[in-house]
């Protein structure tokens, strides 16, 4: 309803922790999305069983790496699915590139397609953890579009997020915008979570508006 010109998912389609069951079903109501306006995902830490600190995986808890299977499903239901891809697109006659990241605690994460870019043209990067702004601010990025720390879950007045992802991405940087050496960063706190709860820091689909500079 909000009819914006692209969709992009931040990855962590599927928990894939704690279950047995094919989560990959419960993404078949993207496909209504995807039929109507051009939408982009990439993968999550999550599709590939990965769900505390950086190298943490447990058998016993997770199904494995489902990245593949995330990938097929969503590119079955019209859904472009990103990883480590960089696609040129045009809107309303504006032309940027758009990057899409593989998962940055997978060691996945490469940069190497930036490289082909035309330098007149903005790019914005869409990587689930926003630690990459470290590595990718020095290939020239506008925007940053990330996920991953669920705001915190829970937020608190002058503490900020309780719910720590890990130590290396700053507190201030776990929901909203800023900046790190001249690039842009959004972070959001998403819509779902492991954790049933929050405090001060409601779901959310986020809307950007992109103005053309000259």
């Amino acid at each position: 309803s909000l009819k914006p010109d692209i969709v992009l998912i931040g990855g962590d389609q599927i928990e894939n922790y704690g279950s047995t069951e094919d989560e990959t079903q419960y993404l078949k109501p993207l496909e209504k999305v995807a039929k109507q306006i051009p939408t982009y995902a990439i993968h999550g830490n999550h599709e590939y069983g990965i769900s505390e600190g950086e190298t943490y995986v447990d058998p016993k808890k997770s199904l494995g790496d489902k990245s593949a299977d995330v990938k097929t499903v969503m590119e079955k239901i019209g859904i472009n699915y990103l990883t480590n891809d960089l696609v040129a697109i045009d809107k309303n006659g504006a032309k940027f590139y758009l990057f899409g990241g593989d998962d940055y605690w997978s060691g996945k994460l490469n940069y190497s397609k930036l490289k082909t870019r035309n330098p007149n043209l903005p790019t914005i990067a869409l990587i689930h953890n926003p630690a990459a702004a470290f590595d990718v601010a020095g290939y020239g990025i506008d925007l940053l579009l990330s996920g991953h720390t669920h705001g915190g879950q829970i937020r608190l007045p002058f503490i900020g997020p309780v719910a720590r992802v890990d130590k290396i991405i700053p507190s201030d940087w776990y929901k909203g915008f800023h900046e790190y050496q001249g690039m842009k960063l959004f972070v959001s706190s998403g819509i779902g979570g492991g954790i049933r709860s929050r405090l001060f820091n409601p779901p959310e689909v986020v809307v950007i508006n992109l103005v053309p500079t000259k």
